[in-house]
């Protein structure tokens, strides 16, 4: 697709979509000034977790409700694939690294799903801690906060009655919901969270290492770090895992977002299909972006 032309509709639009398993942002951008018209938030496009079905639904609904916001429609739409040779890392509720080889095109490690002990994601973080609660209980582990927050957190009375509460949930957002109390009380000093922690970040470098092996990447090559549990970079996960990537992979330029996942989408199609590279400094924590936030559209569909 070529590039705009200077009369190209002022409507013409870019969609940047971020699809996970607790939810799907949609931002949508004006190809002619990169100006930020409307974002959406909606509900699990996992298919893997809702199905098929609901999940297709759910980003359909999601990618209207944003066209519908910026006073655009379907017609309005130019599809862009961006790629360059590198690794993304997102862990969210689930966990996928995901590479792009000069040869072999795109390349994945992980987004396997909870079944198949996706490590370094919410869910992740959520079951191993499930599970040192239970072996607390038992005995059978050592005595955690765990016990308490999260019986809290779910509003029951005792560990025991997190049975109930564990296998009557629906999805996997649920216990990826937990992650935040793991991390919080590793941060808090106890030492059964801080083991999860460092797990769970084995396991999500283990994945970078994985892709970065299987795409033949070297040098200065980015690392593209996003998801919900990497929001916060001086979060006790963020730190563990940013200190096992850099001892990997020394030369390599981590680049972790302070925009939502789908808006880096948007930026980097409308860099596409303007035929240039958005530079990696428009992603970093802190140096801002040309987005104009103060005149978005944001609304939850």
């Amino acid at each position: 697709m070529s590039a705009p032309s200077a009369g190209a509709p002022p409507r013409q639009v870019i969609v940047g979509v971020d699809g996970g398993g607790t939810k799907t942002g949609v931002s949508i951008l004006d190809a002619a000034t990169k100006e930020l018209l409307a974002q959406t938030v909606a509900g699990s496009t996992n298919w893997n977790s809702v199905g098929k079905e609901p999940a297709f639904l759910t980003l359909r609904r999601a990618v209207l409700c944003a066209l519908t916001a910026a006073s655009s429609s379907a017609s309005d739409v130019l599809w862009i694939w961006l790629g360059r040779p590198g690794c993304a890392l997102i862990c969210g509720t689930g966990s996928i690294a995901v590479g792009l080889s000069a040869h072999e095109g795109v390349l994945r490690v992980g987004g396997w799903g909870p079944l198949f002990l996706d490590g370094g994601s919410g869910y992740d973080l959520g079951q191993q801690a499930l599970a040192a609660v239970a072996r607390a209980t038992d005995g059978r582990g050592g005595d955690t906060i765990l016990q308490a927050a999260i019986c809290a957190y779910c509003n029951v009375t005792n560990s025991m009655d997190l049975l109930g509460w564990a296998y009557a949930q629906q999805g996997w957002a649920p216990i990826a919901a937990l992650a935040p109390l793991v991390i919080a009380a590793a941060e808090g000093g106890d030492e059964v969270a801080a083991e999860i922690i460092a797990r769970a970040a084995d396991q999500a470098a283990g994945a970078v290492a994985a892709m970065v092996t299987k795409c033949g990447l070297q040098g200065a090559f980015p690392i593209a770090l996003t998801g919900g549990l990497l929001e916060d970079p001086n979060s006790g996960f963020s730190k563990a895992l940013y200190m096992r990537l850099k001892r990997d992979h020394p030369e390599a330029a981590l680049v972790a977002s302070s925009l939502p996942a789908h808006h880096m989408a948007a930026l980097l199609a409308y860099g596409r299909y303007l035929g240039e590279q958005v530079p990696l400094k428009n992603f970093q924590i802190g140096s801002g972006t040309s987005i104009k936030s103060l005149q978005t559209v944001s609304q939850r569909c």
